[in-house]
């Protein structure tokens, strides 16, 4: 998780439930929290947390002896494992619900987050397989990797084809406010 995301996370949510907030990475470091000084330090609860992959309550006596505050820290999932946890500061009975809440946010902003990187190395790949192809020279060899690329990336790359340079413009035939580039998008994709 970016520590930036982790950041927003807590402050937003720490704003709008009035309780402390803080996410820590997948060895229980604070990379996000609504008391921006604990960033960076070590997240004690969250430890047994991301060793078992289920939530735990910590008592106000428990929490004086780790020096934290007593809440409620659950586990965030991304892909089945454990990406890091989400802890609320509050009493248990409390802010358990609400520490349920935040983990699915975290978790859908995760998700989200993940398919937009995904979704941006494969354009990053297409595009550069593009390139190469633009720049092949049968001399040079490398004709049978170019075809494994295009083939791992969907593209069959085998048969004889045409180059055809064209401008896409939008239907109405006038830019739009982010339907152009969705327009040719979609049509290069096709």
């Amino acid at each position: 998780m970016r520590r930036k995301t982790a950041q927003a996370i807590a402050e937003m949510t720490s704003e709008v439930l009035g309780y402390g907030v803080l996410v820590t990475d997948e060895d229980g470091v604070i990379i996000g929290c609504s008391e921006v000084a604990r960033v960076g330090k070590l997240h004690a609860p969250s430890l047994p947390v991301l060793a078992s992959g289920m939530p735990n309550l910590t008592s106000k006596e428990e929490a004086q002896t780790m020096g934290v505050k007593p809440g409620y820290t659950a586990p965030i999932m991304l892909s089945g494992r454990v990406a890091g946890t989400v802890s609320i500061a509050g009493l248990p009975r409390d802010v358990e619900r609400y520490g349920r809440l935040v983990k699915r946010q975290a978790e859908v902003l995760l998700m989200e987050q993940a398919f937009l990187e995904r979704r941006l190395r494969r354009q990053w790949a297409v595009q550069e397989l593009a390139e190469s192809i633009m720049l092949y020279r049968p001399e040079d060899g490398g004709g049978e990797a170019l075809l494994q690329r295009g083939q791992d990336l969907g593209f069959d790359l085998g048969g004889c084809r045409i180059a055809v340079v064209l401008n896409v413009r939008s239907p109405e035939d006038r830019p739009s406010a982010g339907g152009e580039n969705a327009f040719r998008e979609m049509v290069l994709n096709r």
